[in-house]
């Protein structure tokens, strides 16, 4: 599930978080609150190497890569988040959820997609009161569908139930929150399962905020399969740029790693990728490989051993394409 340009045209894309950049840099010290990992003392100056690949996939996975260069853009999370829920907020907020037909509590429809497949949408106005309100839900799933020829195809489902919403005296939306999950929803080989809670926040100057906590998710990248328990966040302008951050536990090999963010991530609407900002997965002994995003859509890694200040062995210059994206 990785992010490119055209999947900018998704009717669906998962929304981020609030801001939650955590301090550090380097192996630097654990806490004793929170999550904790199970690894021992698993990453060391011979594999890091091995482990780039699941830290690179948690940040396009959770952060959703080109998507949170844009609010509500593309992207696996944010190409499945975000403007589902925009899907509730613009079927109407001024008028009925459902517009096709008077006193019908479930509008169904099923869109052909660009180039090939089809894309379903399901909309239940629960109390059927004819106002977006809590109770009201959407679903998407996808069959086969491609938006280009040269991009593989999606499937699966999403859904989303809306818990709570608030609008101004103009009836614009300003916050909600909602639950949901994905169901084998899939580009390609990649997939995803498992359930999120989600708030977002409408400012009067178009910026918005977004907090998203992931309830084991399961991401499979080819034969590789990851499980994260964590919460995302970011924050962005009416421009599309801002930042992101996230912070929880990846699961990888039947272990249990620490995910810190040390910087939070800055983006920009005109890249896909992250151009700043660091995130660091840690085992049980403190050893540390540290991702860092730079400009020129590049990665570096470096690895720290416990305790250590300077990293004992480096990967630079990675392209973020390496990784999917």
């Amino acid at each position: 599930m990785r992010p490119t340009p055209r999947s900018r045209a998704l009717p669906v894309a998962l929304a981020c978080a609030a801001l939650l950049a955590a301090c550090g840099g380097g192996g630097g010290d654990g806490n004793d609150d929170g999550p904790r990992a199970s690894a021992g003392s698993d990453i060391n100056a011979t594999n890091y190497q091995s482990f780039s690949g699941p830290l690179a996939h948690a940040v396009l996975d959770l952060g959703g890569g080109t998507a949170v260069a844009e609010p509500f853009g593309p992207g696996p999370t944010a190409a499945l988040s975000g403007r589902s829920g925009l899907a509730l907020l613009s079927a109407g907020p001024r008028r009925a959820i459902i517009q096709s037909a008077r006193r019908q509590t479930v509008y169904e429809s099923n869109t052909p997609c660009d180039h090939a497949g089809s894309l379903s949408t399901s909309v239940d106005d629960a109390n059927d009161n004819n106002i977006l309100d809590a109770g009201d839900s959407i679903a998407f799933t996808a069959a086969s569908c491609q938006f280009a020829a040269n991009e593989p195809p999606m499937n699966g489902g999403f859904s989303m139930t809306l818990l709570q919403v608030q609008f101004d005296g103009q009836n614009n939306p300003r916050s909600m929150q909602v639950s949901g999950s994905f169901s084998n929803l899939g580009i390609g080989s990649d997939a995803m399962n498992g359930r999120f809670q989600l708030s977002l926040g409408f400012g009067t100057d178009g910026s918005q905020t977004l907090q998203m906590s992931f309830v084991d998710l399961s991401a499979t990248h080819g034969g590789t399969s990851l499980t994260y328990n964590a919460t995302l966040s970011a924050s962005y302008s009416a421009n599309g740029s801002g930042s992101f951050s996230l912070q929880g536990t990846l699961k990888a090999g039947g272990e249990t790693y620490l995910l810190e963010q040390t910087t939070g991530f800055g983006t920009v609407p005109t890249t896909l990728y992250p151009v700043s900002g660091s995130v660091r997965l840690k085992d049980a002994a403190g050893d540390t490989l540290v991702l860092e995003a730079r400009s020129g859509d590049l990665v570096d890694f470096k690895f720290y051993p416990a305790g250590a200040a300077q990293p004992a062995a480096t990967l630079p210059g990675r392209p973020w394409s390496d990784y999917g994206g």
